[in-house]
């Protein structure tokens, strides 16, 4: 732990970095190093960014910072390094930009006459949260004022990415580093080095999340958690940012993020950059790159009356009545024709699908002005109402056929039961004898029941002893 600057451990390791998890080790083994080595720093902490704003602002600009403007008035404005809000110790240490200053400058860009662009040269894994989501809307905010152009020349990744995609365009080398959309923290356990030297610490707190993730002891599973709800929350922050940066969606920019890197035309390929160059083609990018912005009439109107109300005027000046009689003459024959067409086009069709037998309606729906859709659905109408006709014409001439039947029946009389010579017949022997005697002694009976016989008829004796028969004529 560096007992000399301790709020150094605390912007390291309990601030959330949109950077390369390497290069945040990279400054980690600096601190480190320094502090292993007890290297003293000629720079108060405290005054470094007095110091270095004091000397951008020495040389001449609009607004006292510096810029390098080329001979064609484009602002190439560098974006090297680490990235924070200010600048402190640790970008002493391992260089970087101040996301502060960076605003400043691009606003001086802005502010002056002779600058016609401005050049984000951008070379940098990324920084602290803090102030990149800032620079960011700044630049964001500021496209249409002049053409702002971000350059990945070597590496523009985490928070850099952040800032590049708010300009109006990203290019990137064929070699360069982009993308890294992702947050990283670094959660140190000083506990048994301190227990090692003999040092003891107590760490008082009041609220239930004040020093949960404290270095003096080891990180719990409250504390981890604690940590990754803020991770999530700047992740969703940053996405969110660069949706609205490159015009695409929220899943769109999720496919390209997760924290992974794309070299070259696998970022164009992407969506990441709009194209792949060189420096110079960069340059020249931001001479003539200018992003357009559509305004409807109701907006310029809002925005600029005393425009519209001079444009009007001009406009009546120079024919504007005579402009507007012509073209409303020529509208409407144009007008006439095509409804003329139309018409023909609505009669064919309604011709065309009129049903067989309905050729008077269809001409009574074309008489009416009725359309293509509202003759179908008269077609349709007329065809379930001739259906139903023929359905209850065939159910009246069923009624009838069975009023017919059951007037058939009601005209059945019973008949004369076939005269027996009883006198010869003993009415005492079983119903087999009396048959045989009956069917022997009585040729109509026999001719009555030819197709049966003699059994048949006995058939018959049995069951109309048993008052089963009942015999019937037909007048």
């Amino acid at each position: 732990m560096n007992k000399k600057y301790p709020h150094i451990n605390d912007y390291l390791y309990n601030t959330p970095w949109a950077i390369l998890p390497e290069k945040l080790e990279e400054i980690q083994a600096v601190i480190f190093s320094r502090e292993n080595q007890d290297i003293k720093l000629n720079v108060i902490p405290e005054k470094i960014e007095e110091k270095w704003e004091t000397e951008l602002k020495s040389r001449n600009s609009s607004n006292g910072y510096a810029l390098d403007v080329t001979e064609n008035g484009i602002a190439v404005i560098p974006v090297f390094g680490t990235l924070a809000k200010r600048m402190n110790l640790l970008m002493a240490l391992s260089g970087g930009t101040s996301t502060e200053i960076l605003q400043k400058k691009i606003q001086a860009a802005l502010d002056d006459s002779k600058v016609k662009g401005i050049l984000l040269r951008i070379d940098s894994p990324g920084g602290s949260a803090f102030g990149c989501f800032e620079a960011s809307d700044f630049i964001y905010n500021a496209r249409g004022k002049k053409p702002i152009i971000a350059y990945a020349d070597g590496s523009m990744t985490s928070a850099a990415y952040l800032i590049g995609s708010a300009a109006d365009k990203v290019i990137a080398y064929d070699t360069s580093l982009v993308g890294s959309i992702g947050v990283v923290s670094i959660h140190i356990d000083y506990s048994v080095k301190d227990k090692n030297e003999g040092i003891v610490k107590t760490v008082l707190t009041a609220g239930k999340y004040k020093g949960l993730s404290n270095s003096a002891e080891p990180l719990t599973k409250e504390g981890r958690e604690y940590i990754q709800e803020k991770l999530d929350y700047y992740y969703s922050l940053f996405v969110d940012a660069v949706a609205r940066n490159r015009g695409v969606s929220v899943d769109d920019v999720l496919a390209m993020a997760e924290g992974k890197i794309f070299i070259g035309q696998q970022a164009l390929d992407i969506g990441l950059v709009d194209e792949i160059g060189n420096f110079d083609l960069a340059l020249s990018r931001a001479k003539v790159q200018r992003r357009k912005k559509t305004m409807e009439l109701a907006d310029l109107r809002a925005e600029h009356p005393q425009l519209v109300a001079a444009l009007q005027e001009e406009a009546k000046k120079a024919g504007f009545d005579e402009g507007y009689q012509a073209g409303k003459e020529a509208g409407y024959e144009e007008g006439l024709s095509a409804g003329m067409e139309k018409e023909r086009e609505r009669i064919t069709e309604i011709r065309e699908i009129c049903p067989k037998g309905q050729e008077e309606l269809a001409e009574e729906y074309i008489t009416k002005g009725m359309s293509v859709q509202e003759a179908m659905k008269g077609f349709l109408m007329a065809q379930k109402a001739e259906a139903e006709a023929r359905e209850q014409a065939e159910d009246k001439l069923k009624q009838e056929r069975l009023a017919q039947l059951q007037s058939d029946q009601d005209r059945v009389e019973p008949v004369t039961p076939i005269k027996e010579d009883k006198a010869s017949v003993n009415s005492n022997l079983p119903v087999e004898k009396r048959a045989e005697q009956e069917w022997n002694q009585n040729p109509e009976l026999r001719e009555e029941f030819k197709l049966g016989g003699l059994p048949s008829y006995i058939a018959f004796l049995e069951a109309q002893e048993k008052g089963l028969t009942k015999i019937h004529s037909i007048k």
